[in-house]
């Protein structure tokens, strides 16, 4: 992976001039973009990045096989799109005939707040809230529609329709029969899932079909809540951030949304931090953006050694390969210092379980189940050269954390103490320890 190349996809939705965009896109060769590509499409910008060039005119930067490749996903996307919302709307239809009680999450509910056009979106699944207490009936449900369950824990049930078919990386924008349902539980212990919001609910409309939605101010905190979820854990996907973007910039000049938001915020516990790491994180990725009244009370009230994982690791996040790192583990120690921490990090750093199962293979043929005990083992190797690869890693930048946090909270020990004509040099002090080791900006050759 090239990392220049992907922070310059990342630093051309920035506000700067089309020229300056240009320049730096075309230092990068055909080769070197046709080996970016996996980085392109893991990271959901692929089909973001070909509308940025349309918009500001630079597709010439891009050679034109790239550009070329890049029309192609976006065609098969749209076919693609086209599917998934049929399929959206069957089990939506499904779902209000059986009288259940729910809301969507994420996925075509983002239109056009999040997301100005359906075809840009690489949507992988479908997100429903419901009652615990409708679970069976919901399980039902999707049977008859022809989905397997795959997984079920106390907050989620995992459902795939064709559970036996696997689907192939290149067809990653292609129209397809697999289709996966999440089905959370309401938990009023996780903002983005409490009862509350199924009855603070709206009606949405795409495309002539309506359905259940969360209202603006629950969708901004759940999509804060989401995007803080997966900065918790190996992967997440920069197109987030950029939607996240989206939302905020359409409706920076509404104050009332943004009180009512800070109003409902201050009911929900850690709603605050989640959404000052998405959004600390979404402007190290493409720049100030958000309007003071938000930023006042999120990425300004973020405890510092939050704030200083972010700037040094933020990078690392959004360049990351697929699928992953573990150095959020240095987050979660600074999150949570309780007795189990270390006990949890060890589990995640050295699992004694294998990987989740991807396929389904009852009731199939037999060449189709050895195809799936062998893409299971596939996705077992690929697990442990992670976990072999990241390990390590995390452990020296463990090291290397604790003796910077270290030295920042010295520092906050000793502004505390310290005297008024002292603190301005302490600030200081504080600032260049976060200061960023590397920048998204692209090194000019």
């Amino acid at each position: 992976m090239n990392r220049q190349l992907s922070a310059a996809v990342i630093a051309s939705f920035r506000d700067t001039d089309p020229a300056q965009q240009r320049q730096q896109l075309s230092r990068f060769s055909a080769r070197q973009w046709q080996e970016n590509f996996p980085r392109l499409d893991a990271s959901g910008l692929a089909l973001y990045f070909l509308n940025r060039l349309r918009s500001i005119e630079v597709e010439g930067a891009i050679p034109d096989s790239i550009m070329a490749k890049l029309e192609l996903r976006h065609a098969d996307n749209e076919q693609r799109t086209t599917a998934l919302f049929e399929e959206f709307a069957r089990i939506n239809a499904a779902f209000h005939h059986a009288g259940l009680q729910y809301v969507n999450l994420k996925g075509f509910t983002l239109v056009p707040d999040y997301c100005p056009d359906l075809s840009l979106r690489c949507q992988m699944d479908f997100d429903f809230l419901l009652r615990e207490s409708q679970a069976r009936q919901c399980q039902d449900v999707l049977r008859a529609l022809g989905y397997s369950l795959m997984a079920s824990n106390d907050h989620v049930m995992e459902f795939k329709s064709h559970a036996g078919s696997i689907p192939h990386v290149r067809d990653l924008y292609k129209a397809r029969p697999q289709h996966a349902v999440e089905v959370h539980f309401c938990d009023d212990a996780r903002v983005e899932f409490q009862a509350r919001l199924l009855r603070r609910s709206r009606i949405l409309s795409v495309n002539g079909i309506g359905f259940p939605a969360l209202a603006a101010e629950d969708m901004f905190l759940g999509q804060a809540s989401h995007i803080f979820r997966h900065i918790r854990s190996e992967w997440t996907r920069v197109s987030w951030l950029l939607e996240f973007r989206h939302f905020i910039a359409a409706r920076l000049q509404d104050a009332g949304f943004w009180k009512n938001l800070r109003e409902r915020a201050e009911q929900e516990p850690g709603a605050a931090l989640a959404v000052g790491v998405a959004l600390k994180l979404a402007e190290k990725a493409f720049g100030d953006f958000a309007p003071h009244e938000l930023r006042e009370w999120t990425v300004g009230s973020l405890p510092a050694t939050v704030a200083l994982w972010i700037e040094r690791y933020g990078d690392d996040l959004l360049l990351a390969d697929f699928p992953g790192s573990k150095l959020y583990l240095i987050l979660e120690s600074e999150l949570d210092d309780g007795p189990e921490m270390s006990s949890t990090i060890r589990r995640r750093l050295l699992p004694m379980r294998g990987p989740a199962r991807v396929t389904a293979v009852a009731s199939v043929s037999i060449g189709r189940r050895f195809e799936a005990y062998r893409f299971q083992l596939r996705y077992f190797f690929f697990r442990l050269r992670f976990h072999l690869a990241q390990t390590p890693r995390y452990l020296f930048e463990a090291w290397r954390w604790k003796r910077l946090s270290g030295r920042l909270c010295g520092l906050d020990s000793d502004v505390a103490q310290a005297a008024p004509t002292q603190v301005a040099a302490e600030r200081e002090a504080r600032h260049r320890l976060q200061t960023p080791y590397r920048s998204l900006t692209v090194k000019q050759q």
